[in-house]
């Protein structure tokens, strides 16, 4: 790729001893420390990695291999009308506490997790809008109500975790407490970690005693760490590490993509926005940044999420029409050299300064004024959530779809109401309309509404500017046996990892 760095990185990783004997330490390093040990945010990648399906468990889950929901704390369900499920739950759960895991204690955990003072993850990312009230009908059995059908609803409470009905319900928490196989016996922060079994645990246990997940950004620490022996699964690697020794490359239903501050100029202004669609080369920062691992992306799903449209074309490297639109919002009286920046962060996107950096050169090549900001992640998830007016830019993010469904993209991103939505205006109603309509829909009616919606917010409104689709990378050492899956980025279940004889 022209005017851009190109890089290898070259690793020696140091062989590891196989004799192991008894020992059933499971080490996990990470390159996030989470924020927080909330059960409630299990739908956020860093408290997903500790908690999901290890400390907190939902009444379903999704099989990421065949995408069918399956039992957990809940045995069976159905629905009762377009907005009510009835769901019959496991008995003889019992929570980290002592404390009994019942109809009351569920309804107890979804009143707490949709509360808005508490700006829940599982409810944001996988909810939206769509608005989930609890109700015990008898000492093992629940009904849901949604404030809209929701046809898909048992998927989507798989990303609800129970929380101990002792747990604070006003207040966030760093002492998470659920009914998984592994509990939380130390956090040392900035360092690691500890999980250990749960001895009254309703199922089968994972096969490890103890599991300590490390903190370390650097992914050439982290890789090394598997052959030096001080870890076992390094996880969230580059693309360039996929031929290393122990790696194991995989999909993942990830997007990464510029996301407009639609409210600010020259944002505000469509033919800016296209024109940043077409300034970007993307097959020249595959290869630069990913090491050519990757695929063009025209939209923000992937295409095995439901609802992906496979006639959305990512759009060529045009900079000669970059161009042209740039000089048309000029003379029509856009500021298009307005200073702006592109906010990224290290922890969440593989060589993300390299990449904002090789972004913003080809931004200021037709004509804009971009510059780079890296930051920490709690300012940048504020940015987010807020993206306040004095900061015009875009940030630069990676977006997982967990759920397999476009109503988990849909909901989160652009549904006005969202707290990451940076939708606003008459395009924002149309989406709202389009949004809600096909959340309510089944089947075929269900994929095409979607599909219609990926064309308007993608050729239309170009609420953002799509860069890539790309594999991750997580390193196995010879310690234990793992093999990952597409949610394994965000999600590593200790129970599916065995240890090497």
């Amino acid at each position: 790729m022209k005017g851009y760095l190109v890089f290898v990185v070259t690793l020696a990783l140091v062989s590891v001893s196989s004799a192991y004997g008894q020992d059933r330490n499971l080490r996990i390093v990470v390159p996030q420390e989470p924020p927080e040990l909330e059960i409630c945010s299990m739908g956020s990648s860093a408290p997903a990695r500790v908690l999901f399906g290890n400390v907190g468990e939902g009444l379903t889950q999704r099989d990421p291999v065949s995408g069918a929901v399956l039992p957990l704390l809940a045995l069976e369900w159905k629905q009762t009308s377009p907005t009510s499920w009835v769901f019959k739950l496991r008995e003889g759960v019992t929570f980290h506490d002592g404390s009994p895991f019942n109809a009351e204690t569920a309804v107890t955990s979804f009143v707490r997790t949709f509360k808005k003072e508490l700006s829940c993850a599982s409810a944001t990312q996988a909810f939206g809008s769509l608005g989930v009230s609890a109700k015990a009908l008898g000492p093992y059995e629940i009904e849901l109500t949604t404030t809209q059908p929701d046809p898909i609803l048992p998927l989507r409470i798989s990303f609800v975790g129970m929380t101990g009905p002792k747990t604070d319900p006003n207040s966030r928490t760093n002492q998470p407490v659920g009914t998984g196989p592994y509990q939380v016996t130390k956090w040392q922060r900035g360092t690691d970690l500890v999980l250990q079994p749960f001895k009254n645990y309703w199922g089968k246990s994972g096969a490890a005693d103890r599991v300590t997940y490390i903190f370390r950004s650097e992914d050439l620490v982290r890789a090394e760490m598997i052959g030096t022996g001080e870890a076992d699964i390094a996880v969230g690697l580059p693309a360039e590490f996929a031929k290393m020794k122990y790696a194991v490359s995989y999909p993942v239903p990830e997007t990464t993509g510029l996301r407009f501050h639609m409210q600010s100029p020259p944002f505000n202004d469509r033919r800016v926005r296209e024109a940043v669609v077409y300034a970007l080369d993307r097959e020249g920062l595959i290869a630069a940044i990913w090491n050519g691992v990757g695929k063009s992306a025209g939209q923000p799903i992937t295409e095995d999420v439901l609802g992906f449209n496979p006639d959305i074309k990512p759009a060529p490297y045009d900079p000669k029409r970059a161009k042209q639109l740039i000089a048309e919002a000029k003379a029509a009286g856009v500021a298009v050299n307005t200073p702006s920046k592109i906010f990224t962060r290290l922890d969440v996107l593989d060589n993300a300064d390299l990449l904002a950096q090789a972004i913003a050169q080809q931004l200021n090549d037709i004509g804009m004024n971009v510059s780079v900001e890296v930051m920490e992640a709690a300012p940048w998830i504020d940015l987010l959530r807020i993206h306040p007016k004095d900061r015009p830019g875009f940030l630069l993010e990676p977006h997982n779809n967990l759920l397999g469904d476009a109503s988990w993209t849909a909901n989160s991103k652009y549904h006005s109401k969202a707290g990451r939505s940076q939708n606003r205006g008459e395009t924002a109603a149309v989406a709202d309309a389009m949004i809600e309509k096909a959340g309510a829909a089944t089947g075929e009616e269900r994929r095409r509404l979607y599909r219609e919606l990926m064309t308007y917010l993608s050729q239309e409104v170009m609420t953002d500017a799509f860069i890539a689709y790309t594999n991750a990378v997580l390193l196995v050492g010879p310690k234990v046996s793992y093999t990952p899956n597409t949610m394994s980025n965000d999600i590593v279940r200790v129970s599916e990892v065995t240890f090497r004889k």
